[in-house]
């Protein structure tokens, strides 16, 4: 057994994520809808300043975002692509407006001065590299390397999943009486590069994997 086969998890924990991940960004990109009300009270305590201060903007980034929360973990579904490719299509050009629109609004509205310089740059960062590796995957699909863009794709939806991340790690400081603002200089940077390092690590596994795969009868 060679060290990423042994690292590899099991298929009903995998199972177990994947859907996880797909239910919770639902269950967020559902709750953030509420944003387009315009009403600053819908928004927790440490975010009211930045919803009054961006408008029609933020409610932008939240109804985007939440668009390609919503339908971005379901391109993953082989059989939907297998059966439907059409739907697949659609729903991913779904998918990569959603990420260009809410992190175009997203890089407006993060020099926030509630939270600091820190977590601007932090936020504009992920912004952006949110925006690389989504156009990235649309252009590597329209040049028919599906191979390059699922891992692209993989990596996007990673940054977008960034949403769900944010919002657990919030939840965990509440206990200590941490407030959003307190902590948005450490989330801006927390709530997605382990989700981007984790992937790459998944890739890293899968190509070391596949390097030690027997072949034409040979033992492993």
């Amino acid at each position: 057994m060679t060290v990423p086969s042994a690292l590899r998890a099991h298929p009903l924990l995998v199972s177990i994520a994947f859907w996880f991940a797909i239910v919770s960004s639902v269950l967020i990109g559902v709750s953030s809808l509420r944003y387009l009300l315009g009403d600053p009270r819908l928004a927790g305590e440490g975010m009211q300043a930045t919803v009054i201060a961006n408008g029609w903007i933020f409610a932008t980034h939240a109804g985007a975002s939440a668009a390609a929360l919503i339908v971005g973990g379901f391109q993953f579904l082989g059989s939907v692509r297998q059966r439907w490719p059409r739907l697949h299509r659609w729903t991913g050009r779904f998918y990569v407006l959603g990420c260009v629109v809410g992190a175009g609004a997203a890089l407006w509205i993060a020099p926030d001065a509630a939270s600091g310089r820190v977590a601007t740059f932090g936020f504009s960062v992920l912004a952006a590299v949110w925006l690389y590796t989504t156009l990235t995957a649309w252009r590597l699909a329209m040049a028919r390397d599906f191979a390059a863009h699922r891992r692209w794709m993989i990596r996007s939806f990673a940054l977008t999943f960034g949403a769900v991340t944010l919002r657990l790690q919030i939840l965990a400081f509440l206990p200590f009486g941490l407030m959003y603002n307190d902590v948005a200089p450490f989330l801006a940077y927390s709530a997605w590069i382990p989700n981007l390092l984790a992937v790459e690590l998944a890739f890293l596994l899968a190509a070391g994997g596949a390097m030690h795969r027997p072949r034409h009868g040979t033992a492993a």
